[in-house]
Order: structure tokens, then sequence, then C-alpha cells
């Protein structure tokens, strides 16, 4: 899905979005088998990442409008 400033006007990802999307391009970089279950070391810093990511998010929809 596109995010960001789209004809329908600003999209912002759900924080799920961030970390489903994230994950994947883990599991891209490191290979199928990388620990991204939940509570592993990687799901933390995953998680860690995609608040502030999403934060960000809301910050430039705040902006938008």
């Amino acid at each position: 899905m596109a995010y960001g400033l789209t004809s329908a006007g600003y999209t912002r990802p759900t924080l799920t979005d961030i970390i489903a999307d994230t994950k994947n391009e883990y599991r891209y970089v490191f290979g199928q088998n990388v620990n991204v279950a939940e509570n592993s070391y990687l799901d933390k810093i995953i998680t860690i990442h995609a608040e502030r990511e999403y934060s960000l998010w809301e910050l430039m929809e705040n902006v938008y409008y």
C-alpha cells in the first residue's frame, strides 16, 4: 500500500503495518530463518524503531493538516 501524500489525501501506516513491513525486510536481508518472532531480541528492536517511525508519520500528518 502507498503511504504519504496520495490522491486520496494523507495516508499513514499503522504501527502494525510498520512492524510487519520491517520484519519482512529483515527476512529478505538476513534470510527466512532469522528469528523475528514475538518477544525475540530482534522483535523488541524492531518494535522500538517502529514506534519511533510511527511517531514521525503522525508528526508529518499533523503538518499536512
